[in-house]
């Protein structure tokens, strides 16, 4: 059975998008480790929800939205999410954003892996609320660079897909960022009917929701 290492840079609450992905591993057959950054350390260091391993930095405090300050506690994460995959090399190793990638490129020097880069949003754009154009420049630089080494590329829509397809003949697969249909097959009546109350919904009348 392979076994997958996901590096995610929060503590997992869980991100949604990560425990979907996760979900999928997991029904597929395959072995699964996730390794985060618990920044605050609000979450048990280590548990396993469902079949799927997690593994949580505590010792490296730190904040949301640290702008270029991380960038001085971000490669003890990498260090730390290098040497705990080492102790167990997996046959693929998936990057959620552009925040942990260098370690996986960095595992996959050194082990031979496969690698999976799962780009979330356009990462250094978003990181342009929190730092200057010069350092944004350098992020999408590094970006390019970084994903030469890469087996995959996922992302969450098409345009950033083709955007990923400009830069690189690797293969770029969108997989959208969407609850799944199941996750409302369940729904109780008295939750649904909750639910028409504080939206001001009545009998009879449909609604419409972007998620």
């Amino acid at each position: 059975m392979s076994r997958v290492a996901m590096l995610l840079s929060n503590a997992y609450r869980p991100d949604p998008r990560v425990q979907r992905a996760a979900r999928s591993l997991l029904q597929a057959g395959y072995e699964l480790d996730l390794y985060c950054w618990d920044r605050q350390a609000e979450l048990p260091e280590e548990e396993t929800q469902a079949g799927l391993y997690i593994h949580r930095l505590q010792s490296v405090p730190s904040r949301y939205a640290a702008g270029w300050r991380q960038l001085f506690r971000l490669p003890r994460f990498w260090r730390w999410a290098r040497r705990q995959i080492e102790r167990q090399p997996p046959e693929i190793v998936h990057c959620h954003d552009l925040d942990t990638l260098y370690a996986g490129v960095a595992l996959k020097r050194r082990s031979g892996c496969r690698l999976v880069y799962d780009a979330h949003e356009h990462y250094p754009a978003l990181m342009a609320q929190y730092l200057p154009a010069s350092l944004v420049h350098l992020l999408s630089l590094w970006e390019q660079i970084l994903v030469r080494q890469v087996d995959q590329i996922i992302t969450a829509s098409s345009v950033l897909a083709e955007e990923f397809r400009r830069k690189t003949s690797l293969p770029v697969a969108v997989i959208g960022n969407a609850p799944s249909r199941d996750d409302f097959q369940n729904l109780s009546p008295e939750n649904a009917t909750r639910i028409r109350q504080e939206i001001g919904l009545d009998a009879g009348q449909r609604g419409v929701f972007y998620i």
